[in-house]
């Protein structure tokens, strides 16, 4: 039977069982929590369909772990893409400038149209799962289908580790 290595045991073998990242091993789990809520966060409380949400923003060498949300009924036909793009304006949410601004990177078309009974897992793609931010980063949603409900919140948890 064979045996293979990961990355990261290659890594840890060349540098002479010398450290990994803090974000390959033994690293720090970090929580950014975020909280909207239309008619306390938008301008004149209205949010319409296609308007975007700035929810947090991540530093570089963060590792996306885990992500969870919940929200209330914001309305026939709306969902929800979550994204993610560069905190310094460039287009690009990586520094080789290879990866454009993407709304729906991390999911796409979640339905919340009613209230979630349960939290909903935010990385429901793989690629969104255990990315690697190699600079400063914002997590962003777009509202999609049909206007949202006024006076609903929706709230939610990143997972990620750092140092």
């Amino acid at each position: 039977m064979a045996q293979f290595d990961s990355k990261q045991i290659k890594q840890w073998e060349a540098l002479g069982h010398g450290p990994l990242m803090p974000n390959e091993l033994h690293g720090r789990v970090r929580v950014a929590y975020f909280q909207f809520q239309a008619d306390r966060d938008a301008v004149g409380g209205v949010i319409a369909q296609n308007d975007t949400v700035r929810l947090l923003q991540l530093p570089a060498q963060a590792r996306l772990i885990e992500g969870k949300f919940k929200h209330g009924a914001f309305g026939a036909s709306v969902t929800l893409d979550l994204g993610l793009r560069g905190l310094d304006n460039s287009g690009f949410y990586n520094l080789a400038g290879t990866l454009a601004d993407d709304p729906d990177y991390l999911a796409t078309s979640i339905a919340i149209a009613t209230a979630s009974t349960a939290p909903v897992e935010l990385f429901e793609e793989p690629a969104g799962l255990f990315y690697l931010t190699d600079k400063e980063v914002e997590l962003y949603a777009t509202f999609k289908g049909a206007n949202p409900a006024d006076n609903v919140e929706i709230s939610g948890v990143i997972l990620y580790v750092v140092d």
